[in-house]
């Protein structure tokens, strides 16, 4: 259509494809790339029309490889047979949509949602694919939400067990990191013990890790060593970006530190999003 336009008129016309929208951002958002009916175009259908999604039903996404390496490559496109690449005609992951609906709260977007139900079906499916690592970690992120911090932490310790794969490192110490706010979380914010064996393991696996430096820093001064807790808060702002809220906040903790004075929250948020890995 823009080529037959072309030269026909004065008006510049250009055409904007919502699902590219922000393509740059998406690894920030989304937790695994899809094609079709995955995290990202599942995500939307719980805004638009949130009553025809049964996220409990969802499979993987896996789907079966073409023969012909040309399709393989991209080189060639052709119809797709979706009954013979799919099982559920998806390709991608849309479990993870579950962690952004339940994070929501009662807004538009959970309207006629029965979170609660959707969680429950996750959990049961699960005790009959313990091996499915995203869906341990989808189960870990909502229990913590609904601020059942001992459901949580057990996904998450479930996950950090499949999360075995030579390129999992970052994941691991990530879920390290987030077992560690949890823990934390259902000890009413001591960071003790079992938390700060969490974030030296997640430490261990990535000395860069956002979240785990962040609660380093204020398991620290919990423990009276603001040296320690300038350390880790030091190199943690490193990492983030410059100007940024959490960038802020962290530079006042420090500032607190060398005054000698305890930071405001012993306990500082965790990066945003985007600054973790």
């Amino acid at each position: 259509l823009l080529r037959e336009w072309y030269g026909q008129t004065n008006v510049f016309v250009t055409v904007v494809d919502w699902w590219k929208v922000g393509a740059d951002k998406y690894a920030e958002i989304f937790s695994k790339p899809d094609d079709h009916a995955g995290e990202m175009e599942t995500s939307v259908a719980l805004v638009l029309y949130p009553k025809l999604v049964e996220l409990a039903k969802a499979s993987d996404g896996s789907k079966r490889e073409p023969q012909f390496e040309a399709i393989r490559r991209g080189w060639a496109a052709i119809t797709r047979p979706w009954h013979l690449l799919t099982d559920s005609t998806g390709v991608g992951d849309p479990r993870a949509a579950a962690e952004a609906n339940t994070e929501v709260g009662a807004t538009h977007a959970t309207q006629g949602v029965d979170v609660e139900a959707m969680v429950e079906g996750l959990a049961a499916r699960l005790q009959a694919s313990p091996e499915d690592l995203q869906g341990w970690m989808v189960l870990a992120r909502s229990r913590e939400v609904q601020e059942r911090y001992a459901e949580a932490a057990t996904a998450y310790r479930r996950a950090i067990a499949l999360a075995t794969a030579p390129d999992q490192t970052l994941l691991r110490a990530k879920l390290q990191a987030d077992l560690a706010d949890t823990l934390g979380s259902q000890q009413q914010g001591d960071l003790g013990g079992p938390a700060l064996a969490a974030i030296e393991a997640a430490l261990a696996l990535d000395p860069d890790q956002p979240k785990a430096l962040a609660l380093a820093g204020a398991a620290a001064v919990r423990q009276g060593d603001l040296a320690l807790a300038r350390r880790h808060w030091t190199r943690l702002q490193g990492l983030l970006e410059p100007g940024s809220d959490m960038a802020q906040r962290v530079g006042a903790d420090l500032a607190r530190l060398a005054e000698d004075a305890p930071p405001a929250s012993a306990r500082p948020a965790a990066p945003a999003p985007a600054a973790d890995r």
